[in-house]
C-alpha cells in the first residue's frame, strides 16, 4: 500500500533532520560562513520543528539527530545549536496543543537510541543539555504558575537518572527541577531544597530561590488576592528549618547570605515576616519547648538583618523579637542567650524615642542575665539607666524586672 501524504511528509522530514546531521567533513571559518552555515542547517531542519507541533513523537527524533553530531569538528555540530534556537519557538505551540508534562516525557526518549539502549557520553551530556533546554523554554519567565510543568520536570529529572543509573541524593539532576519551581507548590519546593543546597552554587541558587518565588511576587505586584504558591518570607523561614544533617549548617548560612543579598526579592519586609514567624511560637508548653521550636541560625539571621536594614528593622526587632525571647527566658539557652546579648549590643545606641533600641528587652531580664549583658556591652550601661529614670519619673514601670532597676542604682518608686 502508498503511504499517506501525511506519512511521506513525516519520513521527508525525518529524513532532512537526519540528513543535516551527517558529517560534512568541513568546518565553517570566520563568523560570516559560520552564520551563514548555521542558517543553512536551520532551513533543512525547519519541516522537522514544525511538524513536531503536530507530532510529538517527532520531538525525541529532533533531539536524537542532534546530540549524534557531540564532539564532532565539522559544520555537522551545528544543528545542535541550531535546535537550541528553535525550541524556544517550538515550546509555546507544544505546550498548547499537548500539555508540558506529556511534551517532556515524550521528549525524554532521546535519552536512549532508537533502539531503546544507552547512547554514549558525549551524546547523554548533548541531549541533557537540550532537554534543559526544552523545559526551560515551556517554563518560560515563571511568573505564573504552569499546569503539568513541575510534574514533568520531575519526570524528566526520573528520565535522566535513569540513563545515568544515579540517585537523586547522589548527582546534579536537580537542575531539571530549577526552571519548573515557579509552578511548585511550597511543599514540592521544600522537598527538593536540601539537593538544591547540596547541588548548586550560589549562582545558580540566586536563580532558583528568584524563580520559587517569581509567581507569589507576581501576583502581590499584579493581582491582588491572588493565590500564592511559596512567598519569599516562607522561604527563608524553610531554610532555618533544614536538617543540618543532611545539609551541613554552613551551606544553609550560605544559602541564607544569597537571599539577604537579593534585595529586590529578600528585602526588609520579608525578613521582618519571617523574623515574626520564626520566633512566634505560641504559648503552649513551657519556656524549653518554646525555646527549642526557635531555629538554630534565628539570631545570625536576626544580627545580619538589622546591620543590612536598620531604619526598617531595629525598632521591631528591639521591641517584638527581643522582648519574645526575653519571656521565653532565652538565657537557659547558650547559642540563643550568646546571639541575644549581641543582638542587644549592635541596638545599644539611644534613639530619640528609643524605638530602635533594646531597652525594653533588656529591663525586663533578671539582675544577673542584665549584669552578664552589661559586661558584653558596657556602653549600653548609661543610656539604659537614662532610661530607666525617664520610666520611674513617669511612673511605666510595665514589664520593667524591680531587681535590674537597683543593678543601674536605682529604686523603683513606692506603690501608692
Amino acid at each position: 500500500a502508498r503511504p499517506s501524504l501525511r506519512d511521506a511528509v513525516v519520513a521527508h522530514a525525518t529524513a532532512s533532520v537526519a540528513g543535516a546531521a551527517k558529517p560534512t567533513g568541513h568546518k565553517a571559518e570566520g563568523d560570516d560562513e559560520r552564520a551563514a552555515a548555521l542558517e543553512g542547517v536551520r532551513r533543512e531542519l525547519a519541516l522537522g520543528v514544525a511538524l513536531c507541533v503536530k507530532d510529538v513523537s517527532l520531538v525525541p527524533v529532533l533531539l536524537r539527530n542532534a546530540a549524534a553530531t557531540a564532539g564532532r569538528a565539522d559544520d555537522s555540530v551545528l544543528v545542535q545549536e541550531a535546535v537550541a534556537l528553535e525550541l524556544p519557538r517550538l515550546a509555546p505551540a507544544l505546550a498548547t496543543l499537548h500539555g508540558p508534562e506529556p511534551t517532556l516525557a515524550t521528549a525524554a526518549q532521546a535519552l536512549k537510541s532508537e533502539a531503546g539502549d544507552a547512547v554514549d557520553a558525549d551524546r547523554s551530556k548533548a541531549t541533557e543539555a537540550l532537554l534543559l533546554s526544552l523545559l526551560e523554554a515551556l517554563a518560560g519567565p515563571g511568573t505564573k504558575r504552569t499546569p503539568g510543568l513541575w510534574d514533568g520536570a520531575a519526570k524528566l529529572r526520573e528520565a535522566v537518572q535513569a540513563s545515568r543509573g544515579s540517585s537523586s541524593d547522589a548527582d546534579d539532576t536537580v537542575r531539571f527541577l530549577v526552571p519548573a519551581l515557579g509552578s511548585a507548590s511550597a511543599a514540592q519546593f521544600f522537598d527538593a531544597l536540601p539537593a538544591l543546597l547540596l547541588h548548586l552554587d550560589d549562582a545558580a541558587l540566586a536563580a532558583a530561590f528568584r524563580r520559587a518565588v517569581a509567581a507569589t511576587l507576581s501576583a502581590t505586584n499584579k493581582v491582588s488576592g491572588a493565590a500564592a504558591t511559596l512567598g519569599a518570607a516562607e522561604l527563608v523561614v524553610g531554610l532555618h528549618g533544614v536538617d543540618d544533617k543532611v545539609v551541613p549548617v554552613k551551606r544553609v548560612t550560605e544559602a541564607l547570605n544569597v537571599c539577604l543579598a537579593a534585595r529586590d526579592v529578600f528585602g526588609a519586609l520579608c525578613l521582618r515576616d519571617a523574623l515574626d514567624k520564626m520566633t512566634d511560637v505560641g504559648a503552649d508548653g513551657d519556656d524549653k519547648a518554646r525555646l527549642a521550636k526557635l531555629p538554630q541560625l534565628l539570631m545570625r539571621t536576626c544580627i545580619l538583618a538589622v546591620k543590612t536594614y536598620p531604619a526598617q528593622l531595629s525598632s521591631f526587632v528591639a521591641s517584638t523579637v527581643l522582648v519574645r525571647l526575653v519571656k521565653m527566658k532565652v538565657w537557659t539557652h547558650g547559642a540563643l542567650w550568646k546571639g541575644f546579648m549581641m543582638c542587644c549590643g549592635l541596638l545599644a545606641s539611644p534613639t530619640e524615642d528609643h524605638s530602635h533600641t533594646c531597652f525594653a528587652a533588656a529591663l525586663a531580664l533578671p539582675a544577673p542575665q542584665l549584669s552578664h549583658l552589661l559586661k558584653l556591652a558596657p556602653k549600653l550601661k548609661l543610656p539604659l539607666k537614662r532610661h530607666a529614670e525617664k520610666l520611674i519619673k513617669a511612673r511605666d514601670l510595665g514589664g520593667v524586672n524591680p531587681p535590674s532597676l537597683k543593678l543601674l542604682g536605682l529604686e523603683a518608686p513606692a506603690a501608692n
